[in-house]
């Protein structure tokens, strides 16, 4: 059986969730991947922190450095999710890596194109731009070969204030389905934004203290492109993040983001941006399990997202059932843990090959609809019973959203 066109069909009455955000973690100069925190009975999905890396690297030209932690409001983060790349400032470099943390860009903004250091960078994933703010103007800008200098898309504009007194805005977030733009501010507020510097049709809220108690400023801000909420987004006052929906309410809660408000781990966040990344949960076995992973991000439509085994014995069937909700708690077969429930399909008859991996595209053509999630879990089965072993291995489980660029 052809795993696609059944996936497909299958996403049309998958339940909505979410995926994963990126924090920056400045006076640390690392940025950390957020997922959970783990809640609920089976402490699903796995966290708090998914993945992290340091800003540090060899490189043909300066890379961002350590910025200072809030109250500053320079420094940054935002995610390519078409190249699943991880965009960084620190106020003055604007670098990009790969989500293991190896540099592949970094450079400099003309000088004088904003008036001070950028507080905050979105990318829009559509078009491959970087929406740039030093606090009161904002530009869009194409990022360059490596060390040269970016081409100017948008020429800098005011940005409109959210409230009176006017703040200084300290993050920017690009909406592909209304052309908009997203920020918040040292006053605590979040506003829609058209390019050209006028307040969007979703205005401005404050989101301060909001349903989490956050404090008076805001220092980050992401839009969660998988929700059906418009204007869904992430916020930080640098110890907490709030998951939000306009005018300032508590957004639904959803698999990955089992609860709308938690502590941010570590060093406070100077920023933040939403990735659209399968993420895991649950456990695999019996013993040390192969290992679940996913190549790209879960967008429509795709630039070569597919899900991936690692670690298996050679020339071993590897089976994938992709099931609409996960299982919990899970339950044990041959030893194996089962985290997803009775599944809707599977994909049949894949050979692991001489390496010990297994490459399964999951291509999501356009069309396919926004916001909805598939569980799955890679089970190994070795051929025979053998003394050497158990006769059925299992990963972690995976979930996948689909999502807007």
């Amino acid at each position: 059986m052809k795993v696609f066109p059944v996936l497909f069909f299958l996403i049309l009455a998958a339940p909505l969730y979410a995926q994963s955000v990126y924090e920056l973690a400045g006076s640390a100069a690392t940025v950390n991947e957020v997922t959970g925190p783990p809640a609920g009975p089976c402490l699903y999905p796995d966290g708090e922190v998914f993945s992290t890396f340091g800003l540090a690297g060899s490189f043909a030209c300066p890379l961002p450095g350590a910025v200072s932690a809030p109250p500053e409001t320079e420094g940054d983060v935002a995610v390519d999710k078409v190249r699943d790349t991880v965009w960084v400032t620190d106020g003055v470099r604007i670098a990009e890596y790969t989500p293991l943390g190896v540099p592949l860009n970094s450079f400099a903004l003309p000088p004088g194109l904003l008036g001070g250091l950028v507080t905050g960078m979105g990318f829009d994933s559509g078009s491959g731009t970087l929406w740039l703010t030093d606090g009161t103007l904002a530009a869009e800008v194409t990022p360059p070969a490596p060390c040269g200098q970016p081409a100017v898309v948008t020429a800098p504009f005011a940005l409109p204030a959210l409230g009176v007194p006017p703040g200084i805005v300290t993050d920017i977030a690009w909406e592909r389905a209304t052309g908009s733009l997203w920020v918040c501010d040292t006053l605590g507020r979040v506003g829609n934004v058209l390019p050209g510097g006028a307040i969007g049709p979703a205005g401005s809220y404050q989101a301060t203290p909001g349903p989490c108690g956050l404090g008076t400023e805001l220092y980050g801000l992401a839009l969660d492109t998988a929700a059906q909420n418009g204007g869904t987004v992430y916020v930080t006052d640098g110890n907490s993040i709030a998951y939000l929906i306009p005018p300032g309410a508590a957004a639904p809660k959803t698999f990955y983001t089992p609860s709308t408000c938690y502590a941010v781990p570590g060093t406070p966040a100077s920023g933040l941006a939403f990735a659209a990344r399968p993420i895991t949960y649950g456990a695999g076995g019996p013993g040390t399990p192969p290992t679940i992973g996913t190549k790209g991000q879960s967008i429509v439509p795709d630039n070569g997202l597919a899900i991936t085994l690692s670690g298996a014995p050679p020339g071993a069937l590897a089976v994938l059932p992709i099931s609409l909700n996960p299982l919990c708690p899970a339950v044990t077969f041959l030893m194996a843990p089962i985290g997803v429930a009775p599944p809707a399909a599977v994909t049949l008859s894949l050979g692991v090959d001489p390496s010990g991996n297994v490459t399964l595209p999951t291509p999501l053509p356009p069309g396919t609809p926004l916001g909805v999630t598939l569980f799955y879990q890679w089970f190994v089965v070795v051929a025979g019973p053998s003394p050497d072993g158990p006769p059925l291995l299992a990963t972690r489980s995976g979930s996948m959203t689909t999502s807007d660029r």
